[in-house]
């Protein structure tokens, strides 16, 4: 079932590679699926495609610090949370603000 729903996201965005909602979806499968890596490639290309889209600056940063990344990760927080705040989404800024505070607490990083 997963198997097909990502082939399904993956054949939307071949078929459409400037639809950042079927990234966003292949994506969060990804995510889902503990593949970090493809989930940070797809939620870069969501923000590329649509750099108003704040959950994924969120998903972004979350999965590039499972990466280790935390340079990357730092910065798509950094990036994230005043898009999520001009925007009204309070919930994905203050989720993003305590996910950089972790971040920043995590020994042996940044």
């Amino acid at each position: 079932m997963e198997d097909d729903r990502l082939q399904q996201f993956r054949r939307l965005v071949e078929t459409d590679p400037t639809d950042a909602l079927s990234w966003y979806g292949l994506a969060s499968l990804h995510l889902k699926a503990h593949r970090y890596a493809e989930a940070a490639a797809a939620f870069r290309k969501v923000v590329e495609l649509n750099p108003e889209h704040s959950a994924a600056y969120r998903h972004l940063g979350y999965s590039l610090s499972h990466l280790g990344d935390v340079t990357a990760a730092n910065d798509a927080f950094q990036t994230g949370i005043p898009v999520a705040k001009k925007k009204g989404d309070l919930q994905a800024a203050k989720e993003m603000e305590v996910l950089l505070k972790k971040l920043k607490k995590s020994p042996g990083k940044g």
